[in-house]
């Protein structure tokens, strides 16, 4: 195994804007799941359900929003070459 390929140092972490992104999109959907979604469902005031209903909307929306930045930074991700390991010495 001693010519294995090790993976670099690119390839071990991912980036930290993909980083910012997935948690920003875990936290929309954490709020979504704990906060909205039971305003609509228990809520007894119409008008309150409704704002609820919109907010969760637009929340879905934002989420889907950052879904997709998140792909297209695998997909950019992706398509780079790692650096060599030659390459790493010289920064």
């Amino acid at each position: 195994m001693a010519n294995a390929v090790r993976p670099t140092s690119h390839e071990r972490q991912p980036t930290g804007a993909f980083q910012i992104l997935f948690m920003l999109m875990l936290a929309v959907a954490t709020f979504n799941r704990f906060k909205l979604t039971p305003l609509v469902v228990h809520d007894n005031d119409i008008g309150a359900a409704q704002a609820a209903v919109r907010r969760l909307r637009r929340n879905a929306l934002v989420e889907a929003g950052l879904g997709v930045l998140i792909l297209i930074i695998v997909a950019i991700l992706g398509t780079m070459s790692p650096v060599s390991e030659d390459m790493e010495g010289t920064r």
